[in-house]
Protein backbone atom coordinates (compact mmCIF):
# COMPACT_ATOMS: atom_id res chain seq x y z
CA UNK A 1 0.00 0.00 0.00
CA UNK A 2 2.60 2.80 1.32
CA UNK A 3 4.62 1.59 -2.33
CA UNK A 4 1.70 2.14 -4.37
CA UNK A 5 0.61 5.76 -2.71
CA UNK A 6 4.17 6.68 -2.86
CA UNK A 7 4.43 5.57 -6.27
CA UNK A 8 1.60 7.18 -7.89
CA UNK A 9 2.51 10.02 -5.70
CA UNK A 10 -1.17 10.09 -3.35
CA UNK A 11 0.78 11.42 -0.36
CA UNK A 12 1.07 14.93 -1.97
CA UNK A 13 -3.13 15.84 -2.45
CA UNK A 14 -3.26 14.30 1.71
CA UNK A 15 0.12 16.91 2.10
CA UNK A 16 -2.10 20.17 0.70
CA UNK A 17 -4.88 19.48 1.96
CA UNK A 18 -3.64 19.06 5.45
CA UNK A 19 -1.53 22.41 4.88
CA UNK A 20 -4.66 24.14 3.53
CA UNK A 21 -6.67 23.09 6.63
CA UNK A 22 -3.79 24.50 8.89
CA UNK A 23 -3.50 27.87 7.08
CA UNK A 24 -7.21 28.08 7.25
CA UNK A 25 -7.15 27.12 11.14
CA UNK A 26 -4.00 29.86 11.24
CA UNK A 27 -6.48 32.58 9.64
CA UNK A 28 -8.99 32.20 11.78
CA UNK A 29 -6.50 32.80 15.28
CA UNK A 30 -5.10 35.49 13.95
CA UNK A 31 -8.13 37.09 12.62
CA UNK A 32 -9.71 40.28 14.17
CA UNK A 33 -12.80 40.42 11.53
CA UNK A 34 -13.65 37.22 9.76
CA UNK A 35 -15.92 37.85 6.58
CA UNK A 36 -19.21 35.25 6.96
CA UNK A 37 -18.34 31.60 6.21
CA UNK A 38 -15.14 31.45 6.73
CA UNK A 39 -15.14 29.24 9.59
CA UNK A 40 -17.73 26.83 8.11
CA UNK A 41 -14.92 26.77 4.53
CA UNK A 42 -12.34 26.00 7.47
CA UNK A 43 -14.40 22.95 9.23
CA UNK A 44 -15.32 21.65 5.47
CA UNK A 45 -11.07 21.76 5.07
CA UNK A 46 -10.53 19.26 8.08
CA UNK A 47 -13.65 17.29 7.13
CA UNK A 48 -12.60 17.04 3.90
CA UNK A 49 -9.03 15.79 5.01
CA UNK A 50 -9.99 13.03 7.42
CA UNK A 51 -12.75 12.21 4.99
CA UNK A 52 -10.07 11.83 2.01
CA UNK A 53 -7.83 9.45 4.67
CA UNK A 54 -10.87 7.04 5.32
CA UNK A 55 -11.58 7.05 1.54
CA UNK A 56 -8.44 5.28 1.27
CA UNK A 57 -10.00 1.96 2.69
CA UNK A 58 -10.13 0.21 -0.72
CA UNK A 59 -6.31 0.83 -0.93
CA UNK A 60 -5.38 -0.19 2.48
CA UNK A 61 -8.18 -3.59 2.30
CA UNK A 62 -6.62 -4.93 -1.33
CA UNK A 63 -2.92 -4.55 -0.27
CA UNK A 64 -3.92 -6.25 3.14
CA UNK A 65 -5.38 -9.18 1.01
CA UNK A 66 -8.77 -8.26 3.09
CA UNK A 67 -7.32 -9.96 6.41
CA UNK A 68 -8.53 -7.22 8.53
CA UNK A 69 -11.90 -6.60 6.33
CA UNK A 70 -12.79 -9.92 4.92
CA UNK A 71 -16.18 -8.33 5.22
CA UNK A 72 -15.30 -6.31 2.01
CA UNK A 73 -14.54 -8.65 -0.18
CA UNK A 74 -16.03 -9.63 -3.08
CA UNK A 75 -18.77 -6.64 -1.42
CA UNK A 76 -19.86 -3.06 -3.55
CA UNK A 77 -17.95 -2.15 -0.30
CA UNK A 78 -14.51 -2.83 -1.69
CA UNK A 79 -14.87 0.39 -3.82
CA UNK A 80 -15.62 3.71 -1.98
CA UNK A 81 -17.96 4.81 -4.91
CA UNK A 82 -20.81 5.32 -2.37
CA UNK A 83 -18.25 6.68 0.06
CA UNK A 84 -17.87 9.63 -2.41
CA UNK A 85 -21.33 9.49 -3.67
CA UNK A 86 -22.30 11.19 -0.31
CA UNK A 87 -19.02 13.22 -0.01
CA UNK A 88 -20.27 15.20 -3.64
CA UNK A 89 -23.68 15.47 -1.91
CA UNK A 90 -21.68 17.42 1.24
CA UNK A 91 -19.31 19.30 -0.65
CA UNK A 92 -21.56 20.83 -3.10
CA UNK A 93 -23.80 21.60 -0.26
CA UNK A 94 -21.37 23.42 2.03
CA UNK A 95 -19.66 25.42 -0.74
CA UNK A 96 -22.14 26.35 -2.23
CA UNK A 97 -23.45 27.74 1.43
CA UNK A 98 -20.23 29.60 1.60
CA UNK A 99 -20.95 31.81 -1.38
CA UNK A 100 -24.68 32.22 -1.09
CA UNK A 101 -23.71 33.41 2.69
CA UNK A 102 -21.68 36.22 0.67
CA UNK A 103 -24.82 37.42 -1.02
CA UNK A 104 -25.87 40.10 1.31
CA UNK A 105 -26.44 43.37 -1.46
CA UNK A 106 -30.18 44.05 -1.91
CA UNK A 107 -29.74 43.52 -5.45
CA UNK A 108 -28.70 39.98 -4.64
CA UNK A 109 -31.49 38.79 -2.89
CA UNK A 110 -33.84 37.35 -5.30
CA UNK A 111 -30.70 35.10 -6.86
CA UNK A 112 -30.11 34.49 -3.64
CA UNK A 113 -33.33 32.96 -2.54
CA UNK A 114 -33.35 30.89 -6.11
CA UNK A 115 -29.75 29.38 -5.11
CA UNK A 116 -31.10 28.48 -2.00
CA UNK A 117 -33.86 26.80 -3.63
CA UNK A 118 -31.67 25.11 -6.24
CA UNK A 119 -29.50 24.16 -3.15
CA UNK A 120 -32.49 22.27 -1.42
CA UNK A 121 -33.24 20.45 -5.04
CA UNK A 122 -29.78 19.57 -5.47
CA UNK A 123 -30.12 17.79 -2.35
CA UNK A 124 -33.78 16.20 -3.29
CA UNK A 125 -32.57 14.61 -6.54
CA UNK A 126 -29.16 13.14 -5.10
CA UNK A 127 -31.27 11.27 -2.60
CA UNK A 128 -33.93 10.25 -4.86
CA UNK A 129 -31.49 9.44 -7.18
CA UNK A 130 -29.24 7.40 -5.22
CA UNK A 131 -32.08 5.81 -3.62
CA UNK A 132 -33.91 4.58 -7.40
CA UNK A 133 -32.54 5.24 -10.77
CA UNK A 134 -28.63 5.73 -10.14
CA UNK A 135 -25.81 3.17 -9.43
CA UNK A 136 -25.21 4.47 -5.91
CA UNK A 137 -22.72 1.49 -4.62
CA UNK A 138 -21.06 0.27 -8.32
CA UNK A 139 -19.70 3.94 -9.52
CA UNK A 140 -19.75 7.68 -9.19
CA UNK A 141 -22.86 9.23 -9.56
CA UNK A 142 -22.37 11.84 -13.03
CA UNK A 143 -25.79 13.11 -12.84
CA UNK A 144 -25.22 14.41 -9.20
CA UNK A 145 -21.90 15.82 -9.84
CA UNK A 146 -22.71 17.44 -13.49
CA UNK A 147 -25.85 19.01 -10.99
CA UNK A 148 -23.50 19.69 -8.09
CA UNK A 149 -20.56 21.50 -10.55
CA UNK A 150 -23.14 23.58 -12.14
CA UNK A 151 -24.97 24.63 -8.34
CA UNK A 152 -21.63 25.62 -7.08
CA UNK A 153 -20.50 27.04 -10.05
CA UNK A 154 -23.34 29.58 -10.49
CA UNK A 155 -23.22 30.09 -7.05
CA UNK A 156 -19.38 31.62 -7.43
CA UNK A 157 -20.81 33.47 -10.49
CA UNK A 158 -23.72 34.83 -8.32
CA UNK A 159 -20.64 35.90 -5.77
CA UNK A 160 -18.34 37.06 -8.65
CA UNK A 161 -21.22 39.59 -10.18
CA UNK A 162 -21.92 41.27 -7.24
CA UNK A 163 -18.67 41.64 -6.11
CA UNK A 164 -18.09 43.59 -9.90
CA UNK A 165 -21.43 45.74 -9.01
CA UNK A 166 -20.10 46.83 -5.61
CA UNK A 167 -17.37 48.62 -4.43
CA UNK A 168 -16.43 44.94 -2.92
CA UNK A 169 -14.01 44.90 -6.08
CA UNK A 170 -11.72 47.38 -4.79
CA UNK A 171 -10.79 45.08 -2.33
CA UNK A 172 -10.56 41.60 -3.68
CA UNK A 173 -7.05 41.17 -3.19
CA UNK A 174 -7.75 41.36 0.44
CA UNK A 175 -10.79 39.24 0.43
CA UNK A 176 -10.58 35.39 0.87
CA UNK A 177 -13.53 34.64 -0.14
CA UNK A 178 -12.39 35.66 -3.25
CA UNK A 179 -9.26 33.59 -3.65
CA UNK A 180 -11.20 30.32 -2.59
CA UNK A 181 -13.53 31.14 -5.56
CA UNK A 182 -10.87 31.40 -8.29
CA UNK A 183 -9.50 27.75 -6.74
CA UNK A 184 -12.62 26.41 -6.91
CA UNK A 185 -14.15 27.66 -10.22
CA UNK A 186 -11.50 26.43 -12.33
CA UNK A 187 -10.74 23.24 -10.57
CA UNK A 188 -14.11 22.00 -10.60
CA UNK A 189 -14.96 23.23 -14.68
CA UNK A 190 -11.60 20.73 -15.05
CA UNK A 191 -11.75 18.00 -12.58
CA UNK A 192 -15.73 17.58 -12.20
CA UNK A 193 -15.28 15.96 -16.49
CA UNK A 194 -12.55 13.52 -15.02
CA UNK A 195 -14.14 12.41 -11.50
CA UNK A 196 -17.13 10.78 -14.09
CA UNK A 197 -14.64 7.96 -15.56
CA UNK A 198 -14.25 7.38 -12.11
CA UNK A 199 -15.47 3.66 -12.77
CA UNK A 200 -12.15 3.05 -14.77
CA UNK A 201 -10.02 3.54 -11.51
CA UNK A 202 -9.27 -0.07 -11.18
CA UNK A 203 -6.25 -3.03 -11.53
CA UNK A 204 -7.13 -3.39 -15.32
CA UNK A 205 -6.95 0.00 -16.47
CA UNK A 206 -3.57 1.10 -14.93
CA UNK A 207 -2.70 3.65 -17.61
CA UNK A 208 -6.18 5.49 -16.56
CA UNK A 209 -5.17 5.07 -12.66
CA UNK A 210 -1.72 6.87 -13.40
CA UNK A 211 -3.30 9.29 -15.37
CA UNK A 212 -6.24 10.03 -13.32
CA UNK A 213 -3.70 10.03 -10.07
CA UNK A 214 -1.27 12.45 -11.80
CA UNK A 215 -4.34 15.14 -13.11
CA UNK A 216 -5.82 14.85 -9.24
CA UNK A 217 -2.17 15.45 -7.88
CA UNK A 218 -1.50 18.94 -9.93
CA UNK A 219 -5.49 19.70 -9.48
CA UNK A 220 -4.91 19.81 -5.83
CA UNK A 221 -1.57 21.18 -5.64
CA UNK A 222 -3.27 24.39 -7.90
CA UNK A 223 -6.64 24.14 -5.34
CA UNK A 224 -5.03 24.21 -2.33
CA UNK A 225 -2.67 26.08 -2.94
CA UNK A 226 -4.51 28.76 -4.22
CA UNK A 227 -6.20 28.37 -0.74
CA UNK A 228 -3.34 28.54 1.50
CA UNK A 229 -2.30 31.93 -0.50
CA UNK A 230 -5.61 32.88 0.22
CA UNK A 231 -5.56 32.51 3.60
CA UNK A 232 -1.87 33.97 3.90
CA UNK A 233 -1.95 37.08 1.81
CA UNK A 234 -4.86 38.21 3.39
CA UNK A 235 -3.66 37.59 7.05
CA UNK A 236 -0.90 39.86 5.98
CA UNK A 237 -3.20 42.32 4.80
CA UNK A 238 -4.96 42.38 8.17
CA UNK A 239 -8.07 41.97 6.59
CA UNK A 240 -9.81 38.75 7.39
CA UNK A 241 -13.01 38.33 7.25
CA UNK A 242 -17.09 36.85 9.21
CA UNK A 243 -18.54 40.43 9.50
CA UNK A 244 -17.57 42.07 6.29
CA UNK A 245 -20.56 43.85 5.06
Amino acid sequence: MIKFIIENKLYIGYLMEFLAACAGTIHLIKAQNLRTGVKLFVGFLWFNFFYDLLGMYPIWAYYDNYQLAPFLKDTAFARNFWYYNNFYVIKYIVLGQLFILQLTHPESQSLRKILDKLKWAFVVYSVICFASFGNYLYQYDYTVIIFGTFFLVGCIMAYLIQMLRTDEILQFKSDVIFYISVGLILYELCIAPINIYGGYFNEGNMEFVQFYARILRYGNIYLYGIFIIGFLVTLRNGRKTDTLA
